[in-house]
């Protein structure tokens, strides 16, 4: 298996190979790993395209700045998109089994969380079910439901419920792409909770409040100071906009 990471989309994107840069020339940019290693070097999108752009690897001009992980089978030339976006700095801790297992255990009696988990997991679960080996980790998914079920309806988990879940980690992530799978769904959960936004949302919003400073710039009501002010803001915001499209 292939992965590439793409600036844009699979029919009109950047694949972007960072092993020719010397920085990462041990990397290989077709390998998962090495890709999210990559990526985890850097603190935010804002950071990682102002990098690519400085050297060359993205046009300077290049607004579409939708970054994502694909892979393609070696026996098929068909590039599938992962779930979840591509993770950064801060996300690194969740790629270690241990600490990525004390937060979805520590999350369990968040109901939310627990149903979000069970929702992906048990989807997957249903969709490979028939093609499992019996020591797959998949194979613990009907009974995490069973105690999910329990949680749901006394509140209280069913014992050995946290060796269960700890277990499945521990066997589920023992292949990378499970791994970075699982910590994803984790950093997306976070992002969610916390109203991360992507750089190309932030930059849409500038793009609004600029707009509408415009506006007011227009009018005839406004006073000089207020003239004087806006003008300022809206330098800051364009400025703001130009580093996050990392020109």
């Amino acid at each position: 298996m292939n992965y590439y990471l793409i600036v844009g989309n699979n029919k009109k994107g950047t694949i972007i190979d960072f092993s020719k840069l010397k920085e990462y020339c041990k990397l290989n940019s077709n390998k998962l790993k090495d890709i999210v290693a990559f990526t985890n070097s850097f603190t935010s999108e804002t950071e990682l395209t102002m990098y690519l752009k400085y050297h060359g690897i993205i046009p300077k001009e290049e607004n579409n700045l939708t970054y994502g992980i694909y892979k393609k089978d070696k026996a098929e030339d068909k590039l599938e998109k992962l779930r979840f976006g591509i993770s950064f700095k801060s996300d690194e801790k969740y790629f270690n089994v241990d600490k990525l297992s004390n937060y979805i255990i520590g999350n369990l009696a968040n109901t939310k969380f627990f149903t979000a988990f069970i929702n992906r997991y048990c989807s997957i679960y249903e969709a490979k079910k028939d093609k499992l080996y019996p020591t797959d980790a998949l194979n613990a998914m009907p009974s995490i439901y069973s105690r999910y079920i329990y949680y749901i309806n006394h509140n209280r988990f069913l014992i050995e419920t946290m060796e269960i879940m700890d277990d499945f980690i521990k066997k589920f992530t023992k292949d990378y792409a499970n791994l970075r799978d699982l910590a994803m769904f984790v950093v997306d959960y976070r992002r969610k909770i916390h109203h991360v936004k992507s750089n190309l949302e932030v930059i849409k919003e500038l793009k609004e409040e600029l707009h509408h400073l415009k506006e007011l710039l227009n009018s005839e009501e406004i006073t000089e100071e207020q003239r004087i002010a806006y003008t300022e803001k809206m330098k800051i915001i364009e400025s703001d906009i130009e580093m996050r499209y990392g020109r």
